[in-house]
């Protein structure tokens, strides 16, 4: 596959997450530390030192906006059934109640107008061989509404004046990745960050 690309032949929507207002922060974190988690640094979250091997990079944290309130969309990429690469399409962000394209739209870089600038922000790691993709103010409802039944996270409403929203995405790895650190790339159209990448394999 070219890395180079944030587009493959099997690509796949996983679901998608709510942005209150059209600004926040975008938590990306290794889902064992979900209920730990409290605080960053920059973008990079670190867990206290474990076992002896020093501070955890167990997730990254960037601010993100939308034009409005709406829902991001969260894509894989994956080698027959193994997940290479996430994305978070920040640019096909849709308002709520709409449906997200299942289909993960090609960049075009032909023009220097719609040049795209990657840059290194950080790493994650999968210790329970899950990750979960979040608003920082969704990870503890993400957390104790996650039911196993599929990767979207969804909080049910529960009145008339409620509504049901996408708290988050789980992404299970498997057991191989538990030792592995993602780095994760923020793709900035001038300076507007535009996708999150995490690159698996």
């Amino acid at each position: 596959m070219n890395r180079n690309s944030t587009v493959d032949s099997a690509v796949t929507l996983l679901g998608s997450f709510f942005v209150d207002g059209g600004s926040g922060i975008c938590v990306i974190i290794d889902w064992q530390h979900t209920a730990r988690f409290r605080e960053f640094d920059g973008y990079q979250i670190l867990m206290p030192e474990e076992y002896g091997y020093g501070p955890l990079p167990a997730g990254l944290a960037t601010s993100i906006m939308l034009p409005a309130t709406g829902d991001i969309p969260v894509y894989a990429e994956y080698d027959d059934v193994t997940v290479t690469r996430i994305v978070v399409a920040l640019d096909q962000w849709v308002a709520v109640g709409q449906q997200a394209s299942p289909m993960l739209t090609p960049q075009d870089d032909s023009q220097g107008a719609h040049h795209h600038r990657r840059d290194l922000l950080g790493h994650v790691t999968a210790t329970a061989g899950a990750l979960l993709v979040t608003e920082i103010d969704s990870i503890i409802l993400s957390h104790e509404y996650d039911d196993d039944s599929g990767n979207q996270i969804i909080v049910p409403s529960e009145g008339d004046n409620d509504f049901a929203f996408h708290a988050g995405i789980r992404i299970d790895l498997g057991d191989s990745n538990k030792t592995s650190e993602y780095p994760v790339y923020g793709i900035y159209e001038s300076n507007r960050l535009v996708r999150l990448i995490v690159e698996i394999a």
